[in-house]
């Protein structure tokens, strides 16, 4: 290998780790203050200047190396980005898309590496190991942190805010980073194996602790297909190959009866604080773990009842999260009753179904199936990528991993590391330039729409301190620095008009807040609070006809929802119908107070021609 090799390698991997570092650091969220969706700007930013420094590399591998799974995923990615014309929100919808572009530029630039340098295929298994380490390495930090006051149970893995953020999550990434950690100890035979080795023991340690249910299902299906794959292909084998598939499906046993332990434990304690009447649990963990079973599958619901409406397109990519309450908020309890929302449908299939139709599924089926194809005909080293892969797939069924830049990186890597066995497709150096450019072009977009979307975030804060202090007039002027034409809605899914109607009701200008509350049911048709405030609005200029329909989408959307109820009873009774008002106070009501207030002004009606205004909203 000449010097200039060498040193172009040396290169490489100051690139390779800084690519790895800054999703790494955008990970932690303590570099900087941003959601989910500005992750990718830092990345974006890297990704762009490795490609200029790899210009000729990146050219010549589109040129003679472009092959069918390249494609397939540029055309996955870029259906998402042309979504965004049939999408209700289109600003969430280039933010989902450009979150795919992510995934197509990391895909690329590591089958660039690999491509370009065969040595790659040694040295990325321990890099993402290294990256894994440093994961950990805060992970624990913070577990012992938060663990000598409340022990390390259950309750701290919830309180564990960063850097795992959610332990569904992180334990998605510890049980792939663990493929990876396998491959080292399988290629190396000096301190690197056993450093494999401790990593592996920590992270299975770590997910028993995170007692995450979708990992369980992971670890026997990749037994379940390491089992299958050695009998079945020669070429895939490696030595204990049986042994260690039925360690994986023994080990995936005992993690679901683990985790079954501790949900049945959090279970009882929410019940037993339920009944004993405290309105606000401590132990928030038990609160979670009482709930997320059967949220997923209320969810799971609503996303099938979205997808038979939208079969073909889907509702645009970032748009589930505006459009699943189209059927109702039932037994999904936090939307109900707490100001949150969901913001995937914790399914893969599901979300990419939901979000961008069949067309987009079968993308992505393809892109999947093409890549087994091309690891079933490799050595056995792809293995580990094959193990990778399916316990990535099984853990998404259950979650949405690839919303992360963590995840999307290892992700790509994925797709990247097996061996290359397709035609490879041989493109003219005029079109090869032109692709570059047009991924180059995408890359700026994405960099100008999340940095757009950052800026609106920062503003937001600001705008909500406003709200909270009453200073509804500077709130109002405010708003058009938060709002801009790739942040319309924030990350619990209010609209920024929204905020600017609410503003204007507290002022008594009905007039203005009805015309943001209708702006923002355009952004967001989904959220009930909109739509109560409009119909309040109009209410309050005596419009009754057109209020009563805004109450009644709210409580289509959340039955729950007693400020509709209350309001929409107010409604008629203003207009001198109390039967119907009695029938909408029949349901179970848990303000007494309110109700008896409205249960009297009905009767009134019902015994006397003189329609009188009762108290309150």
């Amino acid at each position: 290998m000449s010097k200039t090799n060498d040193t172009i390698y040396k290169l490489d991997h100051i690139l390779v780790g800084g690519l790895l570092l800054a999703g790494f650091v955008i990970w932690t969220e303590q570099a900087i203050d941003t959601t989910l969706t500005i992750r990718f700007l830092g990345v974006f930013g890297l990704l762009l200047t490795s490609f200029l420094l790899r210009l000729k590399r990146t050219v010549g591998y589109l040129k003679n190396g472009l092959g069918t799974l390249d494609l397939l995923l540029m055309a996955f990615c870029l259906w998402q980005i042309f979504s965004v014309l049939w999408a209700t929100n289109t600003a969430e919808a280039f933010a989902s898309g450009f979150r795919s572009i992510a995934l197509f530029l990391s895909y690329l630039f590591f089958k660039v590496l690999l491509s370009s340098d065969h040595r790659w295929k040694v040295q990325l298994p321990f890099v993402v190991s290294l990256f894994s380490s440093l994961y950990l390495m805060l992970t624990w930090y913070g577990l012992i942190e938060i663990g000598q006051s409340s022990g390390l149970n259950a309750q701290t893995v919830y309180l564990l805010r960063y850097p795992t953020e959610t332990k569904n999550l992180g334990s998605i990434f510890l049980m792939v980073s663990s493929v990876f950690h396998f491959q080292v100890f399988l290629a190396h035979n000096n301190w690197k194996k056993w450093y494999a080795v401790v990593n592996l023991l920590i992270t299975l340690g770590t997910l028993f602790l995170f007692s995450t249910r979708g990992i369980s299902v992971s670890f026997v299906a990749i037994g379940g297909v390491l089992f299958c794959v050695h009998f079945a292909n020669r070429n895939l084998r490696f030595r204990w190959g049986i042994p260690v598939a039925l360690g994986l499906m023994l080990l995936g046993a005992v993690h679901w009866f683990s985790s079954n332990q501790q949900k049945t434990i959090a279970a009882k304690s929410y019940v037993e604080k339920s009944v004993s009447g405290s309105k606000e649990l401590d132990d928030k963990s038990s609160d979670h773990n009482y709930r997320s079973g059967s949220e997923r599958i209320a969810l799971w619901q609503k996303t099938f009842e979205l997808i038979k409406q939208d079969p073909i397109l889907g509702v645009g990519a970032g748009n589930w999260q505006i459009e699943y309450p189209r059927n109702g908020l039932e037994g999904l309890e936090r939307a109900e009753f707490r100001v949150t929302s969901f913001k995937r449908p914790h399914n893969e299939a599901l979300w990419i179904l939901s979000e961008t139709g069949i067309v987009g599924l079968l993308l992505f089926l393809m892109v999947l199936g093409l890549f087994f194809l091309r690891a079933w005909k490799g050595g056995p080293d792809n293995f580990v990528y094959i193990a990778g892969m399916v316990g990535f797939i099984a853990a998404s069924m259950f979650d949405f991993p690839r919303e992360r830049m963590e995840h999307t990186l290892l992700f790509a890597l994925l797709l990247a590391s097996v061996e290359n066995v397709s035609t490879k497709l041989k493109i003219e150096k005029p079109l090869s330039k032109i692709i570059f450019s047009g991924l180059l072009l995408l890359a700026v977009a994405g960099i100008i729409v999340n940095y757009m979307r950052l800026d609106g975030e920062r503003n937001y804060d600001k705008l909500r301190i406003l709200k909270a202090q009453e200073k509804y007039s500077e709130c109002i002027r405010y708003a058009d620095k938060v709002e801009n034409p790739f942040y319309t809605v924030d990350w619990i899914n209010y609209p920024i008009a929204w905020f600017v109607g609410i503003c204007h009701t507290y002022q008594g200008d009905f007039v203005a807040g009805e015309k943001e509350f209708i702006r923002a049911i355009e952004l967001n048709p989904g959220n009930f609070h909109t739509h109560n405030n409009l119909g309040y609005c109009l209410a309050q200029q005596e419009q009754y006809d057109k209020a009563i329909p805004f109450f009644k989408n709210s409580l289509a959307i959340n039955s729950n929802f007693e400020e509709a109820r209350f309001n929409l009873a107010y409604s008629l009774i203003m207009k001198n119908e109390p039967m119907q008002a009695l029938e909408v106070l029949s349901e179970n009501i848990t303000d007494t107070v309110k109700l008896n207030v409205y249960l009297v002004e009905a009767e009134k009606l019902l015994d006397s021609s003189i329609p009188c205004k009762p108290k309150g909203k």
